[in-house]
Parts: structure tokens; C-alpha cells; sequence
């Protein structure tokens, strides 16, 4: 793996801890005061960072806090879930700008999906008063199964037309040639889950699980987002936890997810339903088992039907037990339960989930982990695929100026009010500015 220089370093730790000292990035970083100085400084000349608070006095320059400059572009983000599609507009920081979303199931066509994101994008667009030429890059996280070499959709769900889709060709032709990130939806919800925390430099490693119509999670270890040697890193959803239980979507028996999943759990109680086990939740459906929502399902719960209550705690006991086993393998010092389904079911999926991992985990493990509810807003998907963007971007940016600085022979400087963008290529920065 290539080594990052010392500005790479304290760049990603800034971006990742959303602000930090000078001392505290030389503690973390394990280098002298003087030497995160002097990267910091090229960092602000650069344009990448900021630095707010910065104050004098009889003793000298006293340092503020650096933070990512947001003004280095704005992006675009595009969330395809199974159910909706949804868009924002973000800072470089992440910070969202404009938002908007509507239904898209996942068995709509290639198509029509299309269509949603360029109508969502536009209302994003609109709110944030921003022309789609003003977009540096657009970020794009999906739940199927991805080639990210290829920027391809391989298969969801089981949907034909969505074997082999150029997924990343399709939404950059649709948006006028703008360069593409594709990622995975779960990875996009941590990073912005991971800004949208206060900055802990207790836990530099985290893992976030995401509950909703799939299960997914993302890793941050030694707090930079691992992704794995074929990007596919934290496929928690499809680990086995009961080789003769359930058919799970991808093929195999027994995944977390064909337990504990929004559809999952839908999918069981209509069975139950069907059989005549819960006249509460037949009457509350209207007699349609195919019409329950999640929220019925709550609402047999809050009145202690015997049906929902159950298949609320099959879904807990799976999530702690696939919770559980990643934690044995990362020991991580922080997990994060994030999603629709975990916030609206935290009442009977929360504490049972944290019992469960600390039952099953090692106590040297499990002593010090801290198990937390994430936040919870319909932003969050579409503001972490910005972000994804945005990695990219600063990545780039990031080699452009150590490879300026190789064939100048020194660091270059670049005025603070110069676009960092101008380090790129004439016909890249084209696309970019």
C-alpha cells in the first residue's frame, strides 16, 4: 500500500474528526508539533483547509481549530435505495445545501430510475440555488452488487433488468459528462453518520451497522474508512448466523439480514398474519396482509401483540448475534446502529441488540465498547454520497500537489485565495470548476 506524506496524513485526519489542534494531531499522528506546523500551513496555502479562531497575543500566535475548507466545491449526491431515490447538494465539508427524494422501488426500470435521480437532483439543485455546471463531482450510493473497477451493477435483488447495468456511465451521461463516484449505499450513511457525531478521539475505530431493507455496515479503523481489497468490505447483512434458516436474497440461508431486515421482518408477520395468528394486525392492515408497513408492525408492538413483539426480538437476537461476530474479528471501540428501522424500532430493537453482543463477545472486547443509537435523517444517505465525491475530489487534489512538489523539486505554495481546484489539468479542471 502506498504511503501517505505527512500532508495526507493530517488532511484525512481533519476531514474524517470534522476539526482538530495542532497538538492533537501530533499525538495522533506521532510527529513533532513543529513538523504537523508546517504541513498544516502548506494545507491552508493549498486552499484544503481552514483554520478558525486563530488568535494573537503577548505570547504569540495562538492556533485555532482546522477544519476542512467547504468552499473548495459543491457536490452532488445521489442515494438509490430499493424504495426511493433521494438527492442533496453539499459543501466539501458536507454540509447540505439543498435535498429532495421520491419513490422508486427497486424492480422500477433502469429507466425510470434514471428519471427519479435527474428529477430529484434537480429539486436538490433548486433548493440550494445551485446550477448543475456549479457541481464538482457527483457521488452515487447504491445497494446492489457493484464492480466499482467498472462502475457497474452487477444484480439487485434479484431484479433482471438490473444484471450488468454501466450504472456509472448511465448517471454520468445523464448529467451532462460529470465525473462519478460509485460506491456503496451503507459505506455513504457511515461517512456522514461519522461527521454528524461529535468528534471522539476515543474511538478511531467504529463500527456502523445500518438497519433498514437491507443490512450493511462500514468500518472505520484507526479512523480512515476501510473498504476492503474488492471495495466490498462490510457485508455484515449476508453473514450466516443459522445454516438452516431462512432464504436470504443473495442466495444463502441464514444471513443476519434474512432475519433482521426491514423485509425480513414485514415478510414474517405476513405469514403469521395469513395464518390467523394476530387479529390485531389483520384489522390494522384492513384485512390486506400485503399492505403491511413497519409502522403497523410498531403499533401491534405498543399494544403487546404476541406476533410483532416476536418478530421484533428475532430481529434484535440476529442483529447482536451478527454484531457480535464482527466485533470478535475488528474490536472496534465504538458500534453504531444507524437506519430507519433502528431509529423507529430503537424502543425494542436497542437495548435486546446491545445484550446480545455483550453476552456473546469476549469480555476483553466487549468491556470498553460503547454501543450507540445513530441520528437519523432522510438527508443522511444522499449528504454521504456527496461526501463519497468529495473523498474522491481531495484525493486527487491531494496527488496533483505532492506530484507538483516531486517535479519542482520542493512544496509548491499557492496563494489561500486561489482555487485548489487549479492544481488539476486544464481539461479536467474543465469539468471541476
Amino acid at each position: 500500500m502506498k504511503s501517505r506524506s505527512l500532508e495526507e496524513a493530517v488532511f484525512w485526519a481533519v476531514f474524517y474528526q470534522r476539526e482538530a489542534l495542532r497538538a492533537t494531531l501530533a499525538s495522533h499522528l506521532g510527529v513533532s508539533l513543529p513538523s504537523i506546523t508546517r504541513a498544516v500551513h502548506r494545507l491552508l496555502r493549498w486552499g484544503l483547509l481552514q483554520e478558525a479562531g486563530a488568535t494573537l497575543s503577548v505570547r504569540g500566535r495562538r492556533p485555532g481549530l482546522l477544519r476542512v475548507n467547504p468552499h473548495v466545491g459543491l457536490f452532488l449526491g445521489l442515494e438509490i435505495d430499493r424504495h426511493r431515490v433521494a438527492s442533496a447538494v453539499t459543501d466539501f465539508s458536507g454540509a447540505p445545501l439543498g435535498f429532495s427524494s421520491a419513490p422508486c422501488h427497486a424492480r422500477s426500470s433502469v429507466q425510470s430510475t434514471l428519471i427519479a435521480c435527474k428529477q430529484t437532483a434537480g429539486r436538490a439543485l433548486e433548493l440550494a440555488g445551485v446550477p448543475l455546471e456549479r457541481v464538482v463531482r457527483i457521488g452515487v450510493g447504491h445497494t446492489g452488487t457493484l464492480d466499482w473497477a467498472t462502475g457497474r451493477c452487477l444484480a439487485w435483488d434479484g431484479s433482471p433488468q438490473w444484471r450488468d447495468v454501466p450504472l456509472r456511465d448511465l448517471i454520468r451521461n445523464a448529467f451532462g459528462g460529470k465525473e462519478v463516484t460509485l460506491d456503496d449505499r451503507a459505506r455513504a450513511l457511515a461517512l456522514a453518520q461519522h461527521l454528524s457525531l461529535p468528534a471522539s478521539s476515543g474511538h478511531s475505530s467504529t463500527l456502523y451497522v445500518h438497519i433498514g431493507s437491507g443490512i450493511g455496515a462500514a468500518i472505520f479503523l484507526d479512523g480512515t474508512l476501510m473498504r476492503g481489497a474488492t471495495q466490498g468490505a462490510g457485508e455484515i447483512g449476508h453473514l450466516v448466523i443459522d445454516p438452516h434458516g431462512p432464504q436470504c436474497r443473495c442466495g444463502n440461508r441464514g444471513c443476519v439480514e434474512a432475519f433482521a431486515s426491514t423485509e425480513a421482518v414485514l415478510e414474517r408477520v405476513r405469514g403469521k398474519i395469513r395464518a390467523g395468528a394476530s387479529p390485531l394486525l389483520l384489522r390494522l392492515c384492513a384485512w390486506r396482509p400485503e399492505t403491511l408497513t413497519l409502522a403497523l408492525v410498531l403499533a401491534a408492538a405498543k399494544q403487546q401483540d404476541p406476533v410483532a413483539l416476536e418478530a421484533l426480538h428475532e430481529a434484535a437476537a440476529a442483529l447482536g448475534m451478527g454484531i457480535a461476530n464482527a466485533v470478535q474479528i475488528l474490536n472496534p471501540s465504538r458500534v453504531v446502529l444507524c437506519g430507519r428501522f433502528a431509529y423507529l424500532a430503537r424502543e425494542y430493537l436497542f437495548e435486546p441488540v446491545c445484550r446480545e453482543i455483550r453476552r456473546l463477545c469476549l469480555p476483553t472486547l466487549s468491556r470498553e465498547l460503547e454501543i450507540r443509537l445513530g441520528h437519523y435523517r432522510p438527508d443522511m444517505g444522499p449528504c454521504g454520497c456527496a461526501l463519497l465525491a468529495a473523498e474522491h475530489v481531495a484525493s486527487e487534489l491531494l496527488r496533483r500537489y505532492a506530484d507538483a512538489a516531486v517535479g519542482a523539486n520542493r512544496l509548491p505554495c499557492f496563494h489561500s485565495e486561489r482555487n485548489p481546484l487549479s492544481v488539476l489539468e486544464p481539461d479536467r479542471r474543465s469539468r471541476l470548476a
